[in-house]
C-alpha cells in the first residue's frame, strides 16, 4: 500500500512539473499594449455632436434589451434606427445581377 501512495505522489509531482513546463513554454503573449488606442482622439469630447450622443445612448439601451429569440432580435434590429427617408430607389440590372441604386433627395447622381 505504501508503494501505491509513493507512486501516486510521484505521478502527481510529475504532472505538476509537466504543467509548469507547458505553461511556461506555451504562455500567451502579452497583448495589453492593444488595450487602449495609442493615438489621440480625432476630435475632443466637447466637439461630439448631440446626435452622436443620442446614437450611443440608443445603442446602450438596445444592448440591454436584445432578445435571444432570433425573430424578435431581428425585429428589434430593424426598429433600432428605422425612419422614413426621402429617396428614390432605381432598379438596375448589371450583367444579369439585379440591384438597386438609392438616390437620396437632393443628391447629385453625377458626382
Amino acid at each position: 500500500m505504501d508503494i501505491v501512495i509513493e507512486l501516486l505522489a510521484i505521478a502527481a509531482l510529475c504532472g505538476v512539473a509537466v504543467l509548469a513546463i507547458l505553461s511556461l513554454r506555451y504562455r500567451a503573449p502579452d497583448l495589453s499594449r492593444f488595450d487602449a488606442p495609442r493615438t489621440p482622439p480625432i476630435i475632443a469630447d466637447a466637439d461630439v455632436s448631440p446626435a452622436h450622443d443620442a446614437v450611443v445612448r440608443k445603442l446602450a439601451e438596445f444592448n440591454h434589451t436584445i432578445s435571444n429569440d432570433i425573430h424578435v432580435a431581428r425585429r428589434q434590429m430593424e426598429a433600432l434606427f428605422h425612419r422614413e427617408v426621402d429617396a428614390e430607389i432605381i432598379p438596375v440590372d448589371v450583367d444579369g445581377i439585379r440591384g438597386e441604386w438609392v438616390l437620396a433627395a437632393g443628391a447629385d447622381p453625377g458626382r
